[in-house]
């Protein structure tokens, strides 16, 4: 039956009105008013159809209606649908699905619901009723195909600009239904949250409300990821479990935000009771225990966070042979961040993770931050009354510290300033030597430490008085003690200097040079850490640093869009320009430059820090004008660029066959297939050090039959050798140690690998180069590390860099000195080592 005509519309509306109560025949009679009155207009009447669709949406919505709502939607709704709100037929529609006979009756309903909405102007409408389509399809137990739909319409929300409340709220729900389903408990905790956000919780029945609390704190006990309680502790629908059988809930999450062991121990009692907690108790002891700790480390301020085993063993209830254990657990789940002195047995402790506080951790902070204020006003007033001996815009000095020879224009050369001119010269060339024999100009200075040289000499030059001065400024500054201050240069007063004649120094003293250096946070912009660790590399590597910093790249006379070179540009100037170092950096310009350059890059995911170095890199030699990778002279490639040499050996003839490769980094295997032969399950094993990667990777390997034909026999050779070697090292070598692994289960390899503050490459290089090659110029030093906590697709990037003589560990807006035994302890991802014999000093 197809109701075709305005006749037979109002005789279907009459036919019901016959079955209906009073108040449903009002609405019912409005309907009919209003569809008379639509008639009669020559025209559409868009308020009209608006009005109607509310007086329908208000009958599909009043109980008593269920058994009308198919036949109103079929012979009624249908007849104008294309002149109503798509959403809000949706929204009808699903009304209806819900009073179908049985799921295949629904889907095939929902089916055809889709095509009429599937335009790229209803969207909105699309998703909705897709993800309808998803819960039918698991209430059918088809949680495959429910998945699949959810995927599709996430990724449809991600494109929308503004979405209906009630569309995230179905999205959510059906999430935490499948979640459910599947037992991941971290999943449909937060779905399951983002569905009560988006919802009226006074809308849902006594019942759901008390169901989805139950389900919650369940699922927040027994999830692996959730170790945050407060935000549950304090949502009203935990309220509706009080009075009830399941009241104790409320009480064990309270104790688990606090870490309150023995009242844990006391609540045993009753989730005994409960299959689900009965067969994880050993997994919620070891979590009180990790809340314990976290508590324990919360109460304390950030400057006395160091904790022997026993005090940990006191906090937790636990014996103090268990507190290693306990402790690496935490670290690897990135619930606190710190070291283990396993010989002294001693727990270093830099950071917590955030969380939603109770009144009572409020109080904690607060008194913490009040003390805080107390201590800081004395550096308060010190700032203040020093400020206007504050140097600013140091960017200006430090162009001309790291200035560019006159003749080959290179940054990259320890440079000196001829005293009695302006000319700069580079070392290594002997620029500054010819100058000097031209000239008869027999003393300059080494730009970057200060010492005077002289040509006639062929020595620096250590005068005792200027060495008198240079130490009393130096100690005035306190240059070494205030690395992870803001770098700051004051004036002269108050400096006893032994002479009286100032020109023996200086003809000038109103402009002094102030170097920054470059210490200083980084803002996470949102799952940023990746970039952020790279970041702080480069900036900390002195090549691409006095690169950028002496206008190696002309910004001004760059006519590009989004160059990735002007942003780095930009981005280090402001590591050593700002006046304030303890504000963190925020990278938004890069990071935005950096999406439109590289689309995978885009968004607030988190993204592998190797391949975002790689991106990087690649983007600064495209927009540095050079094309050819092995001869290009860019900032990239003469930082980190070096060529890998392959020779297969050919075991007929003998004959070698040799390739050459351009790299930027080493990627190296962690774990290394053995013999073959052995048992399974002993075929592979770990490296131990990165000198052992490196031994494979450099050692000859048995090629697999017909792998290769012979270029000079031509025959195929079954046992053909292969072996990689150095051809040319890089100024900066970069190693990748293979940790991810993306199989059908990705994984993380997280064992520890040994590596040195010196490396000695002449090993690892071809035999061909050896004469070319000075040993020295083979022995390299550790300048930066990049490490990753967490597991494969969740964790968090840190990173370690030298600054002359010191190391320090940078975590987003946090800096701290460290130490190399931390560093090397460190389990790295990427190792950063810098040519020991350069031609100027880090």
């Amino acid at each position: 039956m197809e109701i075709e005509t305005e006749f037979g519309v109002n005789v279907f509306l009459e036919s019901q009105k016959v079955l209906m109560n009073d108040d449903l025949q009002k609405m019912l009679s409005t309907m009919q008013d209003l569809w008379e009155r639509r008639c009669k207009l020559l025209m559409c009447c868009h308020r009209l159809w608006k009005q109607l669709t509310d007086v329908l949406m208000d009958f599909f919505e009043t109980p008593g209606t269920e058994t009308f709502r198919m036949d109103m939607f079929r012979f009624f709704v249908e007849s104008f649908s294309q002149n109503i709100n798509k959403l809000k037929l949706v929204m009808l529609g699903l009304s209806v699905s819900g009073q179908c006979e049985n799921n295949s009756e629904a889907l095939g309903f929902l089916s055809s619901l889709l095509e009429k909405v599937n335009t790229p102007t209803t969207k909105d409408a699309y998703v909705y009723a897709l993800i309808e389509t998803a819960r039918v399809k698991m209430l059918c137990g088809d949680l495959d195909s429910s998945f699949e739909l959810l995927n599709k319409s996430s990724e449809i929300l991600d494109e929308l600009d503004s979405v209906d409340s009630i569309i995230y709220a179905l999205f959510y729900r059906v999430n935490a239904d499948y979640y459910k389903s599947k037992a991941d408990y971290g999943l449909f905790y937060r779905n399951s949250l983002l569905y009560l956000a988006c919802n009226d919780l006074f809308s849902l029945s006594i019942h759901e409300q008390q169901q989805r609390a139950y389900d919650l704190s369940i699922a927040a006990l027994l999830s692996d990821t959730i170790y945050n309680f407060g935000e549950l502790l304090h949502h009203p629908i935990l309220d509706t479990l009080l009075g009830t059988e399941h009241e104790w809930l409320c009480k064990l999450l309270s104790a688990f935000n606090s870490g309150n062991i023995l009242k844990f121990e006391s609540l045993m009692g009753y989730f005994l009771k409960q299959p689900l907690l009965q067969s994880s108790i050993p997994f919620l002891r070891q979590k009180i225990c990790l809340m314990a700790l976290i508590e324990a480390v919360f109460k304390r301020s950030p400057h006395d966070r160091i904790f022997k085993f026993s005090t940990i063993a006191d906090e937790t209830h636990l014996p103090e042979h268990e507190i290693e254990h306990l402790v690496m657990k935490a670290l690897s789940l990135g619930l606190i961040r710190g070291s283990i002195d396993q010989v002294d047995e001693v727990v270093r402790i830099t950071w917590v993770h955030p969380r939603v506080l109770d009144i009572k951790q409020i109080d904690i902070m607060k008194k913490r931050i009040e003390d805080w204020h107390k201590s800081t006003y004395q550096l308060e007033t010190f700032i203040t009354n020093v400020g206007s001996d504050i140097i600013e815009n140091e960017v200006l000095s430090l162009r001309k510290v790291f200035q560019k020879c006159f003749v080959c224009h290179d940054v990259l050369k320890r440079s000196l300033l001829c005293l009695q001119c302006s000319y700069i010269g580079c070392w290594r060339r002997r620029h500054s030597e010819t100058h000097a024999k031209a000239q008869n100009h027999i003393f300059a200075i080494d730009m970057f430490s200060g010492y005077l040289y002289c040509f006639s000499c062929h020595d620096f030059i250590y005068d005792p008085i200027f060495e008198k001065i240079y130490t009393l400024v130096k100690r005035k500054l306190n240059i070494k003690s205030s690395n992870i201050k803001n770098s700051i240069c004051l004036s002269n007063k108050g400096l006893e200097l032994p002479i009286d004649n100032y020109d023996y120094l200086i003809d000038d003293d109103s402009q002094v040079i102030c170097c920054g250096d470059g210490l200083r946070g980084i803002q996470n912009m949102g799952a940023t850490c990746f970039m952020n660790v790279v970041i702080q590399c480069l900036v900390h590597n002195p090549i691409f640093r006095n690169y950028f910093l002496s206008d190696g790249h002309a910004v001004k006379n760059c006519l590009q869009d989004n160059c990735s070179c002007c942003a780095m540009d930009t981005l280090i100037a402001e590591f050593f320009s700002k006046k304030d170092f303890s504000i963190p950096f925020g990278p938004s310009s890069f990071l935005e430059i950096m999406w439109k350059l590289s689309k995978e890059l885009k968004g607030y995911v988190e993204q592998d820090a190797h391949e975002f170095f790689v991106c990087l890199m690649s983007q600064i030699h495209n927009h540095s004008g050079s094309k050819i990778d092995t001869k290009c002279d860019c900032i990239a490639h003469k930082t980190f660029s070096g060529i890998l040499q392959s020779d297969v050996t050919c075991s007929s003839c003998g004959n070698v066959t040799s390739t050459m490769d351009p790299i930027m980094d080493v990627s190296l295997e962690l774990k290394i297939k053995s013999v073959v032969g052995v048992e399974s399950s002993s075929r592979e094993h770990l490296v131990k050090s990165l000198q052992e990667c490196l031994q494979r990777f450099t050692s000859p390997e048995n090629l697999s039959n017909n792998e290769y034909k012979c270029s000079k026999c031509l025959s195929v050779s079954e046992k053909a050798m292969k072996q990689l070697k150095f051809k040319r090292i890089p100024l900066v070598i970069c190693f990748q140690l293979k940790r991810f692994e993306h199989s059908s289960t990705p994984t993380k390899i997280d064992t520890h690998v040994n590596f040195s503050s010196q490396l000695d490459m002449f090993p690892y290089i071809s035999q061909n180069n050896y004469m070319d090659c000075y040993k020295d110029d083979c022995i390299y030093d550790l300048l930066s590390v990049i490490c990753h906590q967490g597991q494969i697709n969740t964790g968090h990037y840190t990173s370690f860099a030298r600054l002359n003589d010191n190391w320090f560990q940078f975590d987003d807006t946090a800096i701290f000195i460290t130490n190399e035994k931390t560093v090397l302890s460190s389990n790295a991802y990427l190792l950063f080592y810098i040519r020991q014999n350069l031609s100027y000093q880090l």
